[in-house]
C-alpha cells in the first residue's frame, strides 16, 4: 500500500533567499535516507506516480533501502514550496518511518539550498539563523532532535580599507610609459571576514585567468564544497509547473569584489589591474580574481575585461561613478589572509581630490532600491550569491605620486 505522506515545513529566522525555479517552487530540496548520487531521483521523474497536483505516490515494500533507492517509482528527492516570506514548504511527502539498513527504526531527512537575508539577522546582532520544523500529515512525524536547530551563524564576511602605498606597483612604470605622463597610485584592501568568505563559482578545478570553468556536479551528501553553490546535481529533470531541478542549487557567478569611486576629478582617469594573483602558500592554485564586465550591480554573465600592455584597464563610469569588479575564480578557504585582494588604483594626476572609495562585496541585490551607486537590478529572480551594498561617507582616498 501506499507509505503515508506528510507536509513538512521550515520556517527560518530570516526571509528565505533561495531561488524560485517556477512560479511557487522553490530550489530547496529535501532527499530521504541519504541517496548517493547514481540513487538520486527527482520526485516527477517520468516513470514515477504523479497526481494532478505533482505529488509523487511510493508503493511501500517494508524495506526502505528499496522504497527510497532511485528507481522509477521510488524517488528520493522533494521539491520545496514558498510557503512565506520565511518558509519552505514541502507537501504530500512519502515517508517511511521502519527504517532501512542504514537508519534503522528512523528516516533522515536532509535538506539542501536553503539561502536566506543574513543581512536581516546581522542588523539585529550578527546572531544565528534558526530553522523550525514543523509536520501535519495523518500524524506528526516524530523528530528525534530539537526541531528548531541553529543552522548557521552571520558573520562579518568583508573588510575594507584604503592605504597610500610606499612605493608604486610595477604597472605603474609601463602605465606611465603608455600614457606620456605621471601616474600615481592608492592602494584598496579588500579582506576576507572569515577564511572561507571568498568563493569561486563551482568546486570545477581552476582553469586559467581567463575562464569560469562550466559547473561540476556537487551532489554527495555531506561532502563541504567551498563554493557559491550548494548541493547541484545537473542530471534532475525540467518538468512543467517545477522549473528545471537540474539548476537548483548552482549560484550564477563566485564571489565579486566591487570598487565603486565617486567625486573623482574631472578629466581624470583611474586604471585597475585585470587580474589579481594573491601570493602566498595554498593548497592548489593560488587565489586569483578576474577583472569583468557588469552592470551597475556588479551583476553580468562572466567576461573578462581586456587589459593594455600595463594589465591594466580603466574604471568604467556607470550612473556617474567609476567602477571595476573582480570574481574570484580561485581561493584560500584554509586561510583568513591569504587570498585578500590588494588592488592598486592608478590615476593619471598626482591628486583624486575628494574622491571616496565604496569597496563591498557583489552583486548587490539583497535591497531592491535604487542608491547613490546606481538601479536596483530588474525584477525577477535576483543573482546568487547576493550582497547588501555598503554604506557610509567612503574611504578617502590619497594617493602616491609614482616615479617615472
Amino acid at each position: 500500500m501506499p507509505l503515508p505522506t506528510f507536509n513538512i515545513q521550515l520556517t527560518f529566522n530570516a526571509p528565505v533567499t533561495s531561488r524560485v525555479l517556477a512560479p511557487g517552487r522553490s530550489e530547496a530540496l529535501l532527499l530521504i535516507n541519504e541517496p548517493s548520487p547514481s540513487q538520486q531521483r527527482a520526485c516527477g521523474t517520468p516513470g514515477d506516480t504523479v497526481d494532478a497536483f505533482g505529488n509523487c505516490t511510493i508503493i511501500g515494500t517494508g524495506n526502505a533501502d528499496t522504497e527510497y533507492d532511485g528507481s522509477p517509482g521510488h524517488p528520493n528527492v522533494f521539491q520545496g514550496m514558498v510557503a512565506g516570506p520565511n518558509s519552505v514548504v514541502w507537501l504530500n511527502v512519502p515517508v517511511d518511518l521502519g527504517g532501512s539498513a542504514t537508519f534503522s527504526g528512523e528516516a533522515a531527512l536532509r535538506f539542501t539550498n536553503l539561502r536566506v537575508d543574513a543581512a536581516a539577522i546581522a542588523a539585529a546582532s550578527f546572531g544565528p539563523v534558526l530553522a523550525t520544523l514543523t509536520t501535519t500529515g495523518i500524524n506528526s512525524l516524530p523528530v528525534l532532535d530539537n526541531p528548531q536547530q541553529t543552522i548557521s551563524q552571520v558573520q562579518t564576511g568583508f573588510v575594507s580599507s584604503a592605504e597610500t602605498p610606499t612605493q608604486c606597483a610595477p604597472e605603474a612604470t609601463t602605465l606611465s610609459g603608455i600614457l606620456g605622463k605621471k601616474v600615481s597610485q592608492v592602494d584598496l584592501l579588500a579582506s576576507k571576514g572569515f577564511p572561507a568568505s571568498f568563493k569561486p563559482r563551482t568546486a570545477a578545478p581552476f582553469v586559467d585567468d581567463n575562464t569560469s570553468p562550466p559547473p561540476v556536479n556537487q551532489d554527495v551528501l555531506g561532502a563541504v564544497f567551498t563554493s557559491e553553490t550548494d548541493f547541484f546535481n545537473s542530471s534532475f529533470p525540467t518538468m512543467p509547473g517545477h522549473g528545471n531541478l537540474g539548476l537548483a542549487g548552482l549560484a550564477d557567478q563566485g564571489t565579486r569584489i566591487a570598487v565603486r569611486i565617486a567625486n573623482a576629478p574631472p578629466g581624470v582617469t583611474l586604471y585597475s589591474p585585470v587580474v589579481f594573483a594573491a601570493p602566498g602558500a595554498c593548497f592548489g592554485p593560488g587565489p586569483v580574481a578576474r577583472r569583468i564586465l557588469t552592470n551597475a550591480n556588479g551583476s553580468s554573465p562572466f567576461t573578462p575585461v581586456p587589459g593594455d600592455a600595463a594589465g591594466v584597464a580603466p574604471l568604467v563610469e556607470q550612473g556617474g561613478v567609476l567602477t571595476a569588479v573582480y570574481e574570484v575564480l580561485s581561493a584560500c578557504p584554509q586561510s583568513l589572509t591569504v587570498g585578500n585582494l590588494d588592488i592598486p588604483i592608478f590615476a593619471d594626476a598626482p591628486s583624486l581630490g575628494d574622491a571616496t572609495a565604496i569597496v563591498g562585496l557583489a552583486p548587490f541585490g539583497v535591497e531592491p532600491k535604487t542608491t547613490a551607486l546606481g538601479p536596483p537590478p530588474p525584477p525577477g529572480n535576483p543573482p546568487i550569491p547576493r550582497f547588501v551594498l555598503p554604506t557610509g561617507p567612503g574611504l578617502a582616498l590619497t594617493p602616491l605620486v609614482c616615479a617615472p
